[in-house]
This record gives structure tokens, C-alpha cells and sequence, in this order.
């Protein structure tokens, strides 16, 4: 007897998916089945044609319910995409069941000339897709088959990522009068989507909202990208969340919008890095004109490593932790070491330094040094840039250092009160009381230092209404 396969969520994901509401379904495959079943009820016409695949593709009720409604052809991956294609031809409607490794391999030719090229209504259910075969290896993965499908005229193609989807995915292919692909894994996956949700072939769904990193995922992805938002929620960072559950045609207006509003953005997927959504997302942003940090996360160039599909997924950061960590990473390229360095050499860009940059100095140097070190090592800094740059001696030249020194009063505080953190770019989403709408507007205007001595009051301490803390600050970093 085998052992269990290991759990696609970690104990800290599954917490996480506890915050968030989620509940746990079953296999978006089991909700096909079901839903076939339900159509062939209602409809006789509706076919499944199958290739040794009744018991993988959780037909079997379905054939003892509905005999003369499934056809099965045998180990005949081509067989079957002919037969369904002729079936589709004399006006059934009929789908083709069959693991997505074969059919989309041994079977491209028919499937571009006998379903594509023929116009005809039929459907391909790929099943055990991307890498659920898990230790069968290699020759059972389907990491190609978005790929090739996407190169294909005439074909729309659906990757569900929950029950719902799933289920209005197959009522979707049903009713259409075109060639559509529908691919499936085999876990079991969490309900995402609230109860008014809506689908549409063509328009993706945004799950969450955020404006740091969007994470674009398709299928069974989805979730970890999902946990992954909760669990970057913890630090202060707002995530979209887009599923795009129709690779083709691909909702180019929100993956448009996303890169426009979003600071980074990540794609995710059970495939190839080549060819599949990742490479569709950046071609639709660079034909866009949208330059934005950009990852795509999936299966690399590379001989897959064994295990099963929760360990391969780990393995390639398709998982809660790995898909924080990758996207912490796009967020913070700059570690502090040098961001220090690039601050004290003057090489800091002018025009895009902004309050996550005043606080990650401030940070930084309350870290090294006692407050008042700190602070006239930081306007000894900012005036030596202001220097080298020729920033002329103004009001505003003195702007970065006037608000480099206000939030120099608010991060001690926030030091002391809570202690430092792992890095600045963490301590900054820890607390977002310190850059919140609230904090610092009425100072973070231009109006308010009409003149010098107003600009000389807002650094004085007694009169700025600074908290002050009752806590000792945090020990120094050693040199």
C-alpha cells in the first residue's frame, strides 16, 4: 500500500486559508464529472468519449448512468479526437476525456485539423494535467500543452481554478458553438470565489485587490497565489489577485490595467515557463508600453525534479512561502547593506525617492546609531547629495532632508515601542501607521513651508507633536 501523497498546504498556509474564509471542495475534476453527468441528464446528445481514461476521469458513474452516452476507445489518444470531432460533425455534443500529456501530444495533428481547422463544436477535456501524475515523471507531466494549444486558430482554452469555475467552465463549453480545451488537475481545491461570482469565458476574475504586486494565476495556482496575498497582508503589502481561468482569448484589459496600477507583477502557472501564460502577460505588457518588475513563476528548462505534485510545486515556489518570498523579492531588489551604501555615496535617484525611502534611511541609521548620530549623519548625508547634484539651496532643496528628519522622530518611536525587524523593507510593512493616509500629510505638503521659519518650527521638537515613547530603543547593530 503507498503512502498518502503530502499535502499541497502547509500547516502556516492552511492557517492562513483559515483567516481568509476558505473552505475546502473537492477535485475540480470530480466537479466536471458531476456536471457532465448532470448534462447528459437533461441532454442526449451530450457524448463522453474516453480513452482508457473512464476511472481517471471519474466517469465511471457517469458510463453505469448513461451507457449509450460514452464511448470509449481504448489506449487511442488520435482515435478519440477523431471520433469526437465526428460526433461534434452530426450534431452532438461531445467531449473528449483523456489524460492532457497524451492528448495534446500524440494527438496535436488531429487536434488542429479535425476539431480546429474543421470548425467543429467539439470539446477536449485534458485531465491529470501539468505535473499531477506527480513521481510517473516526465512522460505523464503536460507542461507543454498551454503552449502548443495557444498556437492553434480556432480553439479557446480553460483552466478552472476552483469548484466554480470548473463547474461553469464545463456549462461554458457546453453551450459553445466553437472548439473549446478544458484542463484539469486532480487535487482537491478550496472554494475562492464569493457567491455572486460571475464567468465569462474571456474576462478573467480578480479575486482580491491591491496595488503592490499582482499575482496573475491560472487553475490550480490560483490558491497559492491567494494565500500568498493573505500572508503578505500580514506585512503591509496590498496584493491583487487576478485568476485567469481563460488563456485564450486572454483578458489583456486587466492584465493592461494590473501592470499600470500594480508596483510588480507575478505570474503563475502548472506549466513551462516558456510559452504558456507567463510569456502571453509579458507580450501583452510590452506591446502595452508597461514596464513593471516582472516574474513568471512555473516549471523551468530543466528535467523535472521526481516527487509528488505538492513536493514539485515547493520545489519551483508555486506555494504560499515561495510565492511571498519571490515577491518580496521584485518589491526589494536592493538589500539594506546596499541601500545604505547607495544612500551614502550620493548615487540615490532623486525622483523616486519617496516615504518608503525617508523611512528605510531612518530605520537604517537608528539602527547603527544613538538618534541624535543619526540624525545629523543623515543631514550631513542629504546635504552632501544636495551638493554633488547642485540642488539649489531652496525650500525645496531642503525637502528630503526636512522629511528624511520627520519620520527620523516617528521610526524611533515605532523602534521602541515594537523593535526592529528583519530588514527595513519589512520593518516599513510592519507598520503602516508610519506611511497610513493619516501620518504625516499635513507635514508632507509643500504649502505648509511657505517660508523659513516655518520650515525652522516644523523641525523644532517641542513645538512638532512627535509621540515620544517610554521605551528604552532597541540595541544597536554591532559594527
Amino acid at each position: 500500500m503507498s503512502a498518502p501523497a503530502p499535502s499541497m498546504f502547509t500547516p502556516a498556509a492552511k492557517a492562513v486559508a483559515e483567516k481568509l474564509g476558505l473552505k475546502m471542495g473537492r477535485a475540480n475534476l470530480d466537479e466536471f464529472a458531476a456536471t457532465l453527468e448532470e448534462l447528459a441528464k437533461a441532454n442526449p446528445n451530450i457524448i463522453a468519449v474516453t480513452s482508457d481514461s473512464r476511472g481517471s476521469g471519474k466517469l465511471a458513474p457517469f458510463g453505469k448512468a448513461y451507457p449509450k452516452q460514452i464511448v470509449e476507445v481504448g489506449i487511442a489518444e488520435q482515435n478519440l479526437v477523431g471520433i469526437t470531432a465526428g460526433l461534434a460533425a452530426c450534431g452532438k455534443k461531445s467531449f473528449g476525456v483523456s489524460p492532457s500529456c497524451f492528448l495534446t501530444a500524440r494527438s496535436l495533428e488531429q487536434i488542429k485539423n479535425d476539431i480546429c481547422y474543421s470548425d467543429v463544436p467539439a470539446v477536449l477535456v485534458g485531465i491529470s494535467s501539468g505535473v499531477s501524475y506527480g513521481a510517473l515523471g516526465t512522460t505523464h507531466h503536460s507542461l507543454h500543452d498551454l503552449a502548443v494549444l495557444r498556437a492553434i486558430n480556432n480553439l479557446t482554452i480553460i483552466v478552472p481554478s476552483d469548484n466554480f469555475e470548473s463547474r461553469q467552465a464545463i456549462l461554458t463549453a457546453a453551450k459553445a458553438s466553437k472548439p473549446v480545451f478544458v484542463r484539469f488537475g486532480k487535487a482537491a481545491m478550496y472554494h475562492l470565489h464569493e457567491a455572486n461570482a460571475k464567468f465569462e469565458a474571456g474576462r478573467a476574475i480578480t479575486l482580491r485587490e491591491g496595488d503592490d504586486v499582482a499575482f496573475i494565476a491560472t487553475g490550480e495556482t490560483v490558491v497559492h497565489a491567494l494565500l500568498a496575498a493573505g500572508h503578505l497582508a500580514e506585512r503591509g503589502l496590498k496584493c491583487r489577485v487576478i485568476s485567469m481561468h481563460t488563456i485564450k482569448p486572454l483578458d489583456t484589459e486587466v492584465i493592461v490595467k494590473a501592470g499600470r496600477e500594480c508596483r510588480a507583477i507575478v505570474t503563475v502557472e502548472e506549466h513551462m515557463v516558456h510559452g504558456g501564460l507567463g510569456e502571453a502577460c509579458a507580450s501583452v505588457l510590452m506591446q502595452a508600453g508597461v514596464s513593471k518588475p516582472f516574474r513568471i513563476v512555473g516549471i523551468p528548462d530543466e528535467e523535472t525534479v521526481p516527487g509528488a505534485q505538492a513536493d514539485i510545486f515547493r520545489h519551483y515556489g508555486i506555494s504560499m512561502e515561495g510565492l511571498s518570498e519571490i515577491a518580496l523579492n521584485l518589491l526589494h531588489p536592493i538589500p539594506d547593506d546596499d541601500f545604505l551604501s547607495q544612500f551614502e555615496s550620493t548615487a540615490w535617484p532623486y525622483s523616486e525617492w519617496h516615504h518608503r525611502q525617508h523611512i528605510k534611511v531612518a530605520y537604517l541609521y537608528l539602527r547603527r546609531y544613538p538618534f541624535e548620530q543619526a540624525r545629523i549623519r543623515i543631514s550631513e548625508r542629504i546635504r552632501a547629495f544636495n551638493a554633488a547634484k547642485k540642488v539649489p539651496e531652496s525650500l525645496t532643496g531642503g525637502y528630503h532632508e526636512t522629511m528624511t528628519q520627520a519620520w527620523l522622530h516617528l521610526v524611533y518611536f515605532t523602534l521602541c515601542e515594537y523593535g526592529p525587524a528583519e530588514n527595513a523593507d519589512v520593518f516599513y510593512e510592519q507598520h503602516p501607521q508610519l506611511w497610513g493616509k493619516k501620518t504625516l500629510r499635513f507635514y508632507y505638503t509643500k504649502e505648509r513651508f511657505v517660508t523659513q521659519e516655518a520650515k525652522a518650527k516644523f523641525l523644532t521638537p517641542d513645538i512638532t507633536p512627535f509621540p515620544q515613547s517610554k521605551k528604552s530603543p532597541p540595541e544597536l547593530l554591532p559594527e
